[in-house]
């Protein structure tokens, strides 16, 4: 595998990645392949990439409403927006879904990617090849010769990088940036101090999105039920005034009482008061204490919000809600 995966097989004491191809009944497969050394030896992981399999738009992971904000702000011409969540995966599905819904073949679209990712027709992918001295920074650097009207990057590993992409949008073009964070505070105080350029970000920046995948009730088993005390509790959503729904199982998804994926999303849009706070540098505590918007309240709304509709169950939101 290591072979195949292009990796260095003698090499056991430092983390590798890599990527393969392999032809299955008539079609081609990807697998991106990591490994990383542990005690007892090295441990792999090898992630399954299907081109053929559809990529989720936003309309198939977000309510009307928020879709329709999220629209409204792609609608712009240009700007940063930030996408939070804790897992590489919950950010990658929602920032290829605003790719897809830019997508057109009057724009040029460029994704920075450090390895294997989907496929996407229209879609320019740029990947990193730190062996080869292609690094993450000197491919965002690379971008400003490219006349891109979009460009999309999952996790900035650099502070030239992250100035480099402020200086893009403030050139025209609109950036979408994958970050790790706790609460649209955390994302947005994090890549102001990266980019160290608070005036101007404070500027560009047009909203932080916070994201937290949850599994969604099946919609021919769900039933409705009283919710557990001890579970509002623990998420900290004492007193709900309505039932919530659980999965019974059926066949349709496997007697598990869940069928596909649902986000939760808190949209921090830019105002005076945030702006303010990027400019001043605030670290995350005193942001969301200048901004109460900028910390976890805009994300239980959004939990109640799918609870209420039925979209998820009580034990998912438990489960994705940051504890505090």
């Amino acid at each position: 595998i290591k072979d195949m995966a292009g990796l260095d097989q003698g090499q056991c004491r430092r983390s590798q990645d890599g990527d393969f191809g392999l032809t299955m009944d008539g079609r081609e497969i990807r697998f991106r392949v990591a490994t990383c050394p542990m005690v007892d030896g090295e441990r792999m992981a090898i992630h399954v990439i299907d081109p053929d399999r559809a990529l989720p738009g936003l309309s198939d992971l977000l309510s009307e409403a928020h879709e329709r904000r999220i629209r409204g702000l792609l609608a712009e011409p240009c700007g940063v927006i930030l996408v939070a969540a804790p897992s590489r995966r919950e950010r990658t599905t929602v920032l290829w879904a605003m790719v897809e819904a830019l997508n057109c073949r009057e724009r040029n679209i460029v994704v920075v990617e450090t390895s294997t990712g989907p496929t996407m027709a229209g879609v320019n992918r740029s990947r990193t090849q730190p062996s080869a001295g292609y690094s993450f920074a000197e491919a965002v650097d690379a971008l400003a010769g490219q006349d891109p009207d979009v460009v999309m990057v999952d996790g900035v590993r650099s502070s030239p990088a992250a100035a480099a992409l402020v200086d893009l949008a403030r050139d025209g073009t609109m950036v979408l940036v994958g970050m790790g964070g706790r609460s649209p505070a955390t994302a947005a105080s994090t890549f102001a101090e990266m980019c160290g350029q608070g005036c101007l970000l404070s500027s560009a920046l047009l909203a932080v999105i916070e994201q937290r995948a949850v599994r969604r009730l099946c919609a021919d088993c769900r039933t409705q039920t009283a919710a557990s005390e001890e579970l509002l509790a623990t998420a900290g959503l004492k007193g709900l005034a309505f039932p919530v729904y659980v999965g019974a199982g059926c066949p349709r998804c496997a007697n598990t009482g869940y069928a596909g994926t649902a986000v939760l999303s808190a949209i921090l849009e830019v105002d005076q008061a945030v702006a303010r706070c990027i400019r001043l540098g605030l670290d995350a505590d005193a942001f969301e204490r200048a901004s109460p918007m900028a910390g976890p309240a805009l994300l239980r709304k959004a939990a109640l919000e799918s609870l209420q509709a039925g979209t998820t169950s009580l034990e998912e939101i438990v489960r994705a809600l940051p504890r505090r």
